[in-house]
């Protein structure tokens, strides 16, 4: 049969195992990571510097946006536009909704 001590043995190697695995990996990558340094410095910049300026952008989008909007509705021939849009949905509201849409 199987005995409680074989299963912990096991467990314990599955453990240990895992373990120096783990190890492995951990000095090998500082290891590599110290050699690629030259090429990893910039790349790490350069995310930090998009991720810096992403909400930036966003930022600059939402003014200009504003500003057109804003030019749209209050700039030369503004008048007009707003006349012909109200007199047509006037005549026939069916017709400029479905422009509208």
């Amino acid at each position: 049969g199987v005995h409680p001590f074989e299963d912990e043995h096991a467990s314990f190697h599955e453990h240990g195992t895992f373990f120096a695995i783990w190890l492995l990996v951990l000095f090998s990558s500082i290891s590599i990571l110290g050699q690629v340094r030259s090429i990893l410095e910039p790349v790490l910049w350069a995310f930090f510097l998009v991720m810096i300026l992403v909400p930036l952008t966003d930022i600059i989008e939402k003014y200009l946006r504003i500003a057109f909007c804003h030019c749209c509705t209050r700039g030369p021939g503004a008048r007009k536009r707003r006349r012909r849009s109200s007199e047509a949905s006037r005549e026939d509201p069916v017709a400029f909704a479905g422009d509208a849409a």
